[in-house]
């Protein structure tokens, strides 16, 4: 949610803005003069006073929380770094492969046929979908202006239903051919950062938009989408028979709609499988139902037979290194070809920085 600053000489005394409305503050501190504020403003250092604001190290970003020293000399700041890698596991716990690791800027892919990866990467402020393949050679997908994500591989490998968003408007969902042309624009108004699910014959999405949130249909070549439920939809998978269509309602506990829930396809009414409102997705031949569960600092597969929902846990899994806050609701698919899970493993690295040579006169 967007800050404002405000500053008051006296408790008794109105307060002046020093800081506009629209932008995240991360940490403020006072120069020792008392005239000046250090402030990290969208991940910038600043200098704020009465008059405006200037930057401070405008070549840096992702700065927050900075403390001058007493004197005024010294400045502390921490920096973070985030790394989101595409992983495959293997439900059963037994480890997992690299996908795509240690590409900056990126993060949110999905697998294709024969080693390909759709994936999201930031350029120039922007996130672009590109392409690469086993070999490691890549190809946009998207154009920067539409700042794209979620990409989804369709189930023939020739077309990409992803998330588009222009110039701060509403999230679009679109699809395009792999092979290039203009995009496509199924439905406006999607639930941002949530993956299109393909209709195994690839001729339908599945996807997640409104307020109330709903479960909604829509030809992969174009029409009116179909709304399927009447309120949750959260994280939509298509099975791979076809018949139904896996979401879950995320509310609060004490909602008893809360939990994960199954609808047909076809349209019908939904049915209450589970308590648990995390991930879903269905493995390859359909027969289960898998769904993310957190157990302390732990990611565990659980898993239900279709048209039983009788819960089980599989195991615990595997990512190479602790499993990050909110996993279980991340982007989440399964390969076609291995019948791995595919997961957006993400890493946040803290450091402190310490910039000497600081001169106060200046603050």
């Amino acid at each position: 949610m967007p800050d404002s600053l405000y500053v008051a000489g006296d408790l008794a005394d109105p307060p002046q803005e020093w800081l506009a409305p629209g932008k995240q503050v991360f940490g403020v501190d006072w120069a020792a003069s008392g005239h000046s504020l250090v402030a990290s403003v969208d991940g910038r250092l600043v200098r704020i006073t009465a008059e405006g604001s200037v930057p401070i190290i405008p070549r840096l970003d992702r700065l927050w929380y900075p403390a001058l020293s007493p004197q005024g000399g010294r400045l502390a700041v921490v920096r973070h770094s985030t790394t989101n890698d595409l992983v495959a596991v293997d439900p059963d716990g037994d480890g997992w492969s690299c996908l795509l690791c240690g590409v900056p800027e990126s993060g949110w892919g999905s697998a294709g046929a024969g080693g390909a990866v759709a994936y999201r990467r930031y350029v120039g402020g922007s996130a672009t979908l590109f392409l690469r393949d086993r070999s490691g050679v890549e190809v946009p997908l998207t154009d920067p202006s539409e700042d794209a994500s979620c990409p989804s591989i369709s189930p023939d490998g020739g077309r990409v239903a992803y998330l588009a968003r222009v110039a701060n408007s509403a999230t679009d969902l679109r699809v395009a051919a792999l092979a290039g042309g203009q995009p496509v624009t199924l439905a406006t108004g999607v639930e941002a950062s949530e993956y299109p699910s393909w209709s195994p014959d690839g001729r339908s999405l599945t996807f997640a938009a409104g307020s109330p949130i709903k479960v909604w249909v829509v030809s992969a070549a174009g029409g009116e989408p179909r709304e399927l439920t009447p309120s949750g939809g959260d994280y939509p998978q298509w099975s791979p028979t076809g018949e139904l269509i896996s979401y879950s309602v995320w509310t609060q506990d004490s909602d008893p709609a809360q939990g994960a829930w199954v609808v047909p396809a076809a349209g019908g009414t939904p049915r209450k499988i589970g308590r648990e409102p995390t991930r879903m997705v269905w493995s390859t031949d359909g027969r289960l139902l898998w769904q993310l569960r957190r157990s302390g600092d732990e990611v565990e597969l659980w898993e239900a037979d279709t048209g039983i929902w009788r819960w089980r846990r599989r195991a615990v899994l595997d990512l190479g290194r602790p499993a990050a806050s909110h996993l279980e609701h991340l982007p989440l698919t399964v390969h076609r070809e291995t019948g791995e899970l595919v997961m957006n493993r993400r890493t946040t690295i803290s450091r402190l920085l310490v910039f000497d040579g600081v001169d106060p006169d200046r603050w």
